[in-house]
């Protein structure tokens, strides 16, 4: 008799967690990109080898550059571009942002603002987000994580960010940082 008290405490228990669970939407498809930051070994400095990690919508195509630290994604419907770059120096990131002023001039980013991203918290970790309006509109964010700096510029036509800007909101916590030993 006793055995069967706890049986049905914990069947109502289960029940009433199971209920008390919000329904959560199904997470977004994304497809895992990597990209590759190598560097020689330098006085005082050892080399770096490191893979960074993101997961992009899925259905966006594109391709490494041969330099194995950018890729560019275009969507599915011609509307726009996912640019992902990787650096260890913030003076590496000029040449991708010279790009983007040149390839999307009628797109203006706004003045730096902080940024919550799950998982980027604490010494070294944050996430830096410039909003994109123009023509063309989407985000621009820098992602700092284990002294790497993740640049994920999203233009697309203003039709398409409504529903973009979510899924990109998820697949920043996406970001891994990996050392590849020797």
């Amino acid at each position: 008799m006793h055995s069967s008290r706890w049986l049905w405490a914990l069947s109502v228990l289960l029940t009433v967690n199971a209920e008390a669970k919000p329904k959560r939407e199904p997470p977004p498809v994304f497809s895992v990109k990597e990209l590759r930051l190598r560097t020689l070994a330098q006085p005082g400095q050892p080399a770096i080898d490191r893979r960074v990690r993101i997961g992009l919508p899925k259905g966006w195509t594109g391709e490494l550059e041969p330099d194995a630290r950018s890729l560019r994604f275009f969507g599915p419907e011609g509307e726009g571009v996912i640019l992902v770059a990787a650096a260890l120096h913030p003076s590496e990131l000029g040449g991708y942002l010279t790009e983007l002023k040149n390839n999307h001039p009628a797109a203006t980013p706004s003045p730096p603002m902080a940024m919550e991203v799950a998982g980027f918290k604490g010494m070294g970790q944050r996430a830096t987000r410039f909003i994109i309006t123009g023509r063309e509109v989407g985000e621009m964010v820098l992602l700092e994580k284990q002294d790497t700096i993740v640049l994920v510029a999203t233009i697309v036509d203003p039709e398409s960010w409504a529903a973009l800007q979510p899924l990109m909101a998820k697949a920043y916590p996406t970001v891994e940082i990996i050392n590849v030993g020797k």
